[in-house]
């Protein structure tokens, strides 16, 4: 599970300007990606889900969430074989470890404003 050490590791190479700025533009992209998966979710269009796990997945690895990264990896994979029942059944899993990621990064975006 990511933890706050995982961010703040990932962060230390950051003056606090760029924390913040780096911090927002992570929250703003999780918060419009979510809402892609959970309407794709919603019309079982596979095409908007394609789009929305691939971003989550690079967004994932690049802040070091390593798990979140490998369920969108998996979910990424299995749209691109066609395997859309697996994909969209593994998509609810990414919903409440995309909320600690984003708790995370929110906390951590008090602490550095």
């Amino acid at each position: 599970m990511y933890t706050e050490k995982d961010l703040r590791q990932f962060l230390s190479s950051f003056n606090e300007d760029m924390q913040t700025k780096f911090i927002e533009t992570f929250i703003d992209s999780f918060n419009k990606q979510m809402k892609s998966c959970k309407k794709a979710q919603d019309q079982y269009d596979s095409q908007l889900l394609k789009t929305s796990i691939h971003d989550i997945k690079s967004l994932a690895y690049t802040i070091g969430a390593q798990e979140l990264g490998d369920l969108a990896k998996r979910i990424d994979e299995n749209l691109s074989y066609n395997h859309h029942t697996e994909a969209f059944r593994d998509l609810p899993k990414i919903f409440p470890m995309s909320q600690n990621v984003l708790k995370i990064l929110e906390k951590q975006l008090s602490l550095v404003c």
